[in-house]
């Protein structure tokens, strides 16, 4: 199964910042996954997929389109990808979210 977390660099964060939250669970740092960049999806890429459109409203979640169009909430992040938006903090009601019909053409895509 193909996850978010293929290819990342994990690294130790033991930022200043999370110093009393360290300290208070006698740890050094927090191992954390560096955050990815994203490159564009090529117009081409859209091209070749059927893309579904759905209006985000309030109580929308990115894992239950992944439940919906996938049957696997655990793919939420191939959404996330194809609108540029890594959370579903950065939708707001109204938004247009674009989803790939196949999961596996999307994979492809993203590599």
């Amino acid at each position: 199964m193909a996850s978010r977390y293929d290819k990342r660099t994990i690294y130790n964060n033991g930022r200043k910042i999370y110093k009393d939250y360290l300290k208070t669970r006698g740890l050094g740092y927090i191992r954390q996954y560096v955050s990815p960049d994203l490159p564009q999806i090529t117009q081409g890429a859209y091209n070749n997929l059927v893309i579904n459109e759905e209006i985000w409203t309030m109580g929308d979640r990115l894992c239950k389109l992944a439940g919906k169009y996938y049957g696997n909430s655990t793919y939420w992040w191939v959404i996330a990808y194809f609108n540029n938006k890594p959370t579903d903090a950065h939708f707001k009601a109204g938004d247009t979210v674009y989803i790939p019909v196949s999961l596996t053409r999307a994979l492809e895509v993203i590599g």
